[in-house]
């Protein structure tokens, strides 16, 4: 079986803000100690706004836990940022220290900024909206269609596009019976602020 764990690994892959380029996780030494190491860098480490998936795998033993990292990175220079590609590292095993590898040919059809990634049950990873240009951009130029990624052939399928844009503060969860949930969402550069709940690409109702 395929599984995340959402509640124990932070998604949201980066800010305008943080400092450095490099990659770590932190192993706790005790309740109230421990020390960050480093994984490395990633090519494209400016990773603003981007997010990232958790994948384990509890049928092979020990259990297997891969991370992938895709979008974000609308602002800096274009050496360190590319929106449309996707990375991956391996964290089964710490030792000897994992490295990322960059996932030709497997760039998403679309740049996305703000873009909510979704593990699903077989597998697979769904990105779910974001924008073309950065949020404070006078066009954002949402993206409407998501993108699965398939691990097995290391490419992304577009699906039927969605009726409202998914941008920043927009989430995607996935549902009990398969379905993929998507809310929130706005154009901070308008002053309409709408909420509307959708599965899929299907339109269910707004919230009141």
């Amino acid at each position: 079986m395929t599984i995340s764990r959402p509640n124990r690994f932070y998604s949201r892959a980066g800010w305008a803000s943080a400092a450095g380029t490099q990659t770590g996780y932190l192993r706790f030494t005790g309740a109230n100690a421990g020390s960050w190491i480093n994984l490395g860098q990633q090519q494209f480490f400016d990773r603003q706004e981007g997010t990232a998936v958790l994948q384990i795998d509890t049928t092979v033993s020990p259990p297997s836990a891969v991370i992938t990292i895709f979008g974000g990175g609308v602002t800096g220079v274009p050496t360190s940022r590319n929106p449309q590609s996707c990375e991956r590292i391996d964290v089964s095993r710490l030792s000897p220290t994992p490295a990322w590898q960059r996932l030709p040919p497997a760039d998403m059809n679309f740049p996305r900024g703000n873009v909510s990634g979704v593990l699903l049950p077989d597998g697979t990873i769904m990105a779910v909206g974001g924008q073309r240009n950065g949020k404070w951009s006078a066009d954002p130029q949402p993206v409407l269609p998501c993108e699965i990624y398939q691990p097995a052939t290391n490419k992304w399928s577009v699906t039927a596009p969605m009726a409202h844009p998914r941008q920043y503060h927009s989430i995607a969860v996935l549902l009990s019976d398969g379905r993929v949930l998507t809310a929130g969402g706005i154009d901070p550069t308008l002053e309409e602020r709408q909420l509307v709940i959708s599965a899929i690409w299907r339109s269910l109702h707004p919230l009141t």
